[in-house]
């Protein structure tokens, strides 16, 4: 019998990237069910402490190609929420998407 010793790096990677892949399948619209599972994606990202996910990049990609998403959810989120801060994050759309897809295709 072989036990197989994982990297818990690169199992946190794999996490990572499936809640993102997640995200990003997310439909456009304000529909109370689109936003809970975007909530939902958002906090698992930020409980991940062994690597630093592109939350930045994911915020700015989202505010871009997803905006009936992005914005019904920043409307409906209390200003006392946590993840308020992250509705603030602005940057170039290009650059934010270049290194999202980097970090995707990273193994």
């Amino acid at each position: 019998m072989t036990d197989v010793v994982s990297d818990p790096l690169l199992e946190k990677k794999k996490e990572s990237i499936a809640i993102i892949e997640s995200i990003m399948n997310i439909p456009n619209n304000d529909n109370i069910t689109s936003i809970r599972q975007l909530i939902l994606y958002l906090n698992k990202l930020l409980r991940i402490r062994t690597i630093v996910p592109p939350i930045s990049e994911i915020m700015i990609v989202l505010r871009v190609k997803k905006p009936i998403l992005y914005h019904s959810t920043r409307f409906k989120m209390s200003k006392n929420s946590h993840l308020h801060m992250l509705f603030t994050i602005t940057g170039d759309p290009d650059v934010a998407d270049q290194r999202l897809e980097s970090y995707l295709s990273e193994e």
